[in-house]
């Protein structure tokens, strides 16, 4: 059971990191994040907002599903050498229609560095084959072509 005083601190936090959502929302999104992973609020503003910047505004992320699923928020240590190659080969995937679009973040942000390669790198690279250059940034996402 959750103090007067923590719930405030935890509202606090929520609303301070999670702004640029809205007030209203950006409280439920930290709510909901850190009921599903506690850490999450342990996290400082810059790193946390920095993390939604590239996921909402660069990935094209919903705000409820990162909350759903906060592993890439704490996964912020790892931002440049995990996060933002698995998020740039998925967005490829699903812009192609290779994966479904109901993919959770934990998905492809948890599974070890060789289990996700086959999943989503090895295993497409037939279908894209600039997806393994894309994953060890020798190629931006923008360098890509997305004809048919």
């Amino acid at each position: 059971m959750h103090s007067d005083c923590s719930v405030k601190r935890l509202k606090q936090l929520g609303s301070e990191k999670w702004r640029f959502i809205g007030s209203r929302a950006g409280l439920m999104m930290s709510l909901l994040a850190f009921r599903r992973r506690p850490q999450c609020m342990q996290l400082s503003e810059k790193k946390v907002t920095k993390t939604l910047d590239f996921l909402v505004n660069k990935m094209g992320w919903q705000p409820a599903a990162i909350a759903r699923s906060p592993v890439a928020l704490t996964l912020s240590v790892n931002f440049e050498k995990r996060v933002v190659p698995r998020c740039s080969v998925v967005k490829v995937l699903l812009l192609k229609g290779l994966v479904k679009k109901n993919l959770s973040l934990g998905g492809f942000l948890c599974p070890a560095e060789g289990d996700f390669l086959d999943n989503y790198v090895i295993k497409y690279c037939d279908d894209v084959p600039q997806l393994l250059d894309l994953y060890q940034a020798k190629v931006s996402f923008m360098e890509l072509e997305f004809g048919s």
